[in-house]
């Protein structure tokens, strides 16, 4: 099982229009959606429209946007004037977390999953920006909550040849906790390039954009080729 999935659905109407050409076009097999961004309900409507409804997860996040819930909106820690700051999970997270922090996560991420889930979106998969889900601290809050909702399936962690020895061994625990609760795939890679045969159980990531009229791969600042990859 090959899934090509377009991270950052909901983000802008940009976004939006390219995640329609790439599932239009063949380019993408799955998107996830940011349930606090502004254009959330615009991509819940494009889904319907074009029929790709059944094939969108929640991209939880927590340091991009307004968030949903009002105590994290509140804490420093995490927010600045009512919106998140950038990379702030990376900033104040390691292995332990302080309860009153776990608990502003807890109710965040409740409420995206929360939003997601009455939007009707059958898919029931998870994966989050910047990868935030990746931290433990986090993980174990996703967890419990997304067996709440029912969540079935979650994105794992990525293992790159330039990982330390110890970033590795974290890696292979934290995905094995992962597969413990969910379904996943075998792999996961951050990179088109990556070779791959259609018997691979394999996930890989894009951000596609209009940017100047053309279809794009934002990370790589390179165009989409309209072709079939599935």
């Amino acid at each position: 099982m090959v899934i090509i999935n377009a991270d950052d659905f909901g983000r802008s109407n940009s976004i939006n229009k390219a995640v329609k050409e790439c599932f239009m076009n063949g380019i993408i097999s799955q998107a996830t959606i940011m349930a606090n961004m502004p254009a959330y309900d615009e991509a819940v409507e494009i889904s319907k429209k074009y029929n790709f409804y059944n094939k969108i997860g929640l991209h939880i996040t927590l340091d991009e946007g307004e968030p949903l819930s009002n105590k994290i909106k509140n804490n420093p820690h995490f927010c600045k004037d009512g919106f998140f700051i950038k990379n702030c999970i990376h900033g104040i997270m390691k292995i332990h977390i302080n309860k009153y922090d776990r608990e502003c996560i807890e109710e965040e991420v409740e409420a995206q999953m929360k939003k997601y889930v009455d939007s009707g979106f059958p898919l029931m998969h998870i994966d989050s920006h910047h990868h935030i889900h990746i931290n433990i601290s986090v993980m174990r809050v996703v967890k419990r909550v997304a067996k709440k909702y029912g969540f079935r399936s979650v994105r794992i962690s990525p293992l790159r040849p330039s990982d330390s020895f110890l970033k590795r061994l974290y890696k292979i625990a934290l995905n094995k906790y992962i597969q413990s609760s969910f379904i996943t795939t075998k792999k996961f890679e951050v990179s088109r390039d990556t070779t791959f045969s259609k018997s691979d159980s394999v996930e890989i990531m894009t951000h596609p954009d209009i940017i100047n009229g053309n279809l794009v791969e934002v990370i790589k600042r390179e165009p989409l080729q309209v072709k079939k990859y599935l």
